[in-house]
C-alpha cells in the first residue's frame, strides 16, 4: 500500500539533507532525484507510482529543495559525493536511480565514479550540459530573480514551456507554475542561484566512462529547453535507449504524469527482464 512519506531532515559532514522514504518491503531500493526548484512534496505522485514495484527514496541533496543553499564552489563532481554519502549512510550497496532535469549531471557523475552500484538509469529531461548558447539565456535568469520576481517567474517558465503545448491544461500549468516561482522563499531563491552557477560551470567529458546497460533518456516532444537533439545527444553518448512524450514540453511531467512514471520505471523493467531471462537461461 502506498502513502503520502513524511520528509525526513539529516545533516551528514555538515551538509543538510531531506529525503522521503516510501517503503515496499522486500523490493530493490531505488534514488528519485529532483530537479531545480522541485521539492519531496511536488513529486510525491511519482515516489508512490515507483513504490508499487522499488523501495524508493525520493531525495532532496544539500542546495536542492527545501534544503540550505550549497555555494557555487561545490561541483556537480562534489555533489555526486554527496549522493554517495546519504547512500552509505542509507546501507544501500545497490540501487535504481531515477533522476529529473537538474540532478542529471549528479547522476552521470555519479555513474561514473560509483557505476557498479547503479542497476538502472532513468532521466527525464535531460541533456548532458548547457550548451554556450543557452548558457547567457540561462545566467540572465539570475540578474531576473534577484531585481524582479514577477519577470522571475514569467522568463524562467517561458524558458522551459512552448507555445505549441495549446489547451486549457497548458494554460492552467502554465499559470500554477508561475505563481509557484513567485512564493519561493528567499532560500530556494539562493538555491536555484547557486545551483544554476554550478551546472552553467560544468562539462560533460568523457561519456564512455559511464556504462549503465539498462538506462533510458527522455523528454518532452516540444521541449525548448531541453530540446529533443539534445536529449537524443545524451543518449547516444552513454548508450541508452531514447523516448519523447509528444505534445509535450519540460513541464511533461505535468501534462501526461502516468507516461512519464512508465519512462521512469522502464529502465528498471529492462533490468527485471534480464535478471528473469538469466534465471530462465
Amino acid at each position: 500500500m502506498t502513502y503520502k512519506a513524511l520528509p525526513t531532515k539529516i545533516t551528514l559532514e555538515n551538509h543538510s539533507y531531506r529525503f522521503a522514504h516510501y517503503p515496499n518491503p522486500g523490493a530493490e531500493p531505488a534514488i528519485l532525484l529532483i530537479g531545480n526548484l522541485q521539492e519531496i512534496e511536488s513529486v510525491d505522485q511519482f515516489s508512490k507510482a515507483a513504490q508499487k514495484e522499488l523501495d524508493v527514496y525520493c531525495v532532496e541533496l544539500p542546495g536542492c529543495g527545501l534544503n540550505p543553499p550549497l555555494h557555487a564552489s561545490y561541483r556537480i563532481q562534489d555533489h555526486s559525493y554527496l549522493l554517495k554519502t546519504l547512500i552509505d549512510w542509507l546501507g544501500i550497496s545497490a540501487l535504481h536511480l531515477m533522476v529529473f532535469s537538474y540532478s542529471t549531471p549528479i547522476a552521470l557523475e555519479f555513474c561514473r565514479a560509483y557505476g557498479n552500484q547503479v542497476r538502472s538509469l532513468a532521466l527525464g529531461g535531460s541533456m548532458s550540459s548547457i550548451t554556450p548558447e543557452q548558457r547567457r539565456h540561462t545566467l540572465s535568469l539570475v540578474g531576473d530573480v534577484l531585481a524582479d520576481r514577477s519577470k522571475f517567474a514569467e522568463s524562467f517558465i517561458d524558458t522551459l514551456t512552448s507555445s505549441q503545448c495549446a489547451g486549457r491544461k497548458s494554460e492552467i500549468i502554465r499559470r500554477a507554475a508561475k505563481r509557484k516561482c513567485q512564493r519561493y522563499t528567499e532560500d530556494q531563491i539562493w538555491c536555484f542561484i547557486e545551483n544554476t552557477l554550478r551546472i552553467c560551470s560544468y562539462s560533460f567529458e568523457k561519456p564512455e566512462q559511464i556504462n549503465i546497460p539498462h538506462s533510458v533518456c527522455f523528454t518532452g516532444g516540444l521541449d525548448p529547453y531541453v530540446t529533443p537533439e539534445r536529449c537524443f545527444e545524451l543518449a547516444r553518448k552513454i548508450g541508452a535507449d531514447f523516448a519523447l512524450i509528444d505534445a509535450c514540453d519540460h513541464l511533461f511531467h505535468l501534462r501526461e504524469p502516468e507516461q512519464t512514471i512508465q519512462l521512469m520505471l522502464s529502465a528498471y523493467h529492462s533490468y527485471s527482464r534480464s535478471i528473469t531471462t538469466k534465471k530462465i537461461a
